[in-house]
């Protein structure tokens, strides 16, 4: 199984796009977490601070967690064809969807 954390999906439709220095390929790991993480983890009292990076951020789907499970089943279990092959179940936590114009 897989779980999913703190997914979100945002686009500023107003703003300028994101000026970076790099291709997106050559971004560092830390560079990324430094581009997306806030506005995405969960907020805490002692992580007030916003990066500039997500400033007025406007999300399309906020922040949501998921598990996902997927199942296949062996060569020797596959003796019956009315019997999936695969399965894969996918569990939301609440999701928040925002459109405006």
């Amino acid at each position: 199984s897989v779980h999913l954390e703190r997914l979100a999906l945002y686009h500023d439709s107003d703003r300028l796009p994101w000026e970076i220095d790099k291709r997106w390929e050559d971004i560092s790991p830390h560079e990324w977490i430094e581009i997306f993480e806030d506005g995405i983890n969960e907020p805490t009292d002692h992580h007030k601070s916003v990066s500039t990076w997500a400033m007025n951020r406007t999300f399309l789907v906020y922040p949501i967690n998921a598990v996902l499970q997927y199942h296949r089943l062996g060569n020797q279990e596959r003796s019956d064809p009315n019997i999936p092959f695969e399965k894969v179940s996918l569990v939301l936590t609440d999701v928040s969807l925002t459109l405006t114009e």
